[in-house]
C-alpha cells in the first residue's frame, strides 16, 4: 500500500464537534457516542494530536489514558499513523449498563497501517485486527464521556 498521499497528518484542531446523534441522552445516543469516540481515536493517531480524545474521556478512564498515551507517544517521536484505519462494524448495548452509565460493545476493524517518521519513512507496520471494544459511558453535564474502555474477549 502506498502512503504517498497521506505522509503528512492534518494540522491539529482545538475543538471537538460531536455529531448530534452522539449528543442524545438515549440508548442510540450512547451507541453513536461510542462509535464517534473510537473514530476520534483513529483520527488522533493519524494527526498525532490527542486533544480531542482527551476532551471526550473522563480523567479516571485507564483505557482512555492508554490510547491518549499512545497518540502522545507518536507526537513525542514526531511520528503519526499513515491513515485513519479504524472502521466500526456494529455497536450493541450490554445488559449490565444503565441509562446514566451505559456499556456499549463496539466491533471494529483496524486495517493494516504504518507508523511514519517525519520524513515519511516507515517506523513500524501494524497488522490488521478485528477488535471488540467495551466502553462504559457516563452522562455528565448534558454530554457523554467515556468512563471506562477495555478490549473485550
Amino acid at each position: 500500500m502506498s502512503s504517498s498521499a497521506t505522509t503528512s497528518p492534518p494540522s491539529p484542531t482545538a475543538a471537538v464537534s460531536i455529531p448530534a446523534a452522539a449528543r442524545q441522552h438515549t440508548e442510540e445516543g450512547a451507541k453513536a457516542f461510542a462509535k464517534f469516540y473510537l473514530l476520534t481515536y483513529s483520527k488522533s493517531a493519524f494527526s498525532a494530536d490527542a486533544a480531542s480524545l482527551e476532551a471526550l474521556s473522563s480523567d479516571s478512564c485507564g483505557g482512555c489514558k492508554s490510547l491518549i498515551d499512545l497518540v502522545n507517544g507518536y507526537r513525542a517521536k514526531n511520528q503519526h499513523v499513515d491513515r485513519v484505519a479504524l472502521t466500526v462494524d456494529t455497536t450493541m448495548l450490554r445488559p449490565e449498563g444503565t441509562s446514566e452509565r451505559p456499556v456499549v460493545d463496539v466491533l471494529a476493524k483496524d486495517a493494516r497501517k504504518q507508523v511514519l517518521n517525519a520524513d515519511g519513512s516507515v517506523a513500524k507496520v501494524v497488522a490488521a485486527a478485528s477488535i471488540n471494544f467495551r466502553l462504559t459511558m457516563r452522562w455528565d453535564d448534558n454530554n457523554w464521556e467515556v468512563d471506562d474502555l477495555r478490549v473485550a474477549q
